[in-house]
């Protein structure tokens, strides 16, 4: 009788740990779905020189040819 109620109060505790846990577990989904509503990201400021657009130089290369691929070369075996 002794192990059937011990039985019985280790499946009380670990059924209220889960339930525990699960909750614990929507509470912090909940709050991270807040937090990324609220704070919206960052605007880039026109003033940072990184943002701003920058023209092509007169001298910059241009390829006469496209080339379609590469095609695999074979490795010597000796080494």
């Amino acid at each position: 009788m002794r192990a059937n109620n011990i039985s019985k109060t280790y499946s009380l505790i670990v059924l209220i740990t889960v339930i525990f846990l699960a909750r614990t577990n929507d509470l912090a989904a909940q709050e991270a779905t807040r937090q990324n509503q609220e704070t919206p990201p960052p605007i880039p400021s026109a003033d940072n020189p990184e943002y701003k657009i920058k023209t092509l130089p007169n001298d910059t290369f241009k390829p006469s040819e496209k080339i379609s691929e590469d095609f695999p070369v074979p490795f010597p075996v000796d080494i």
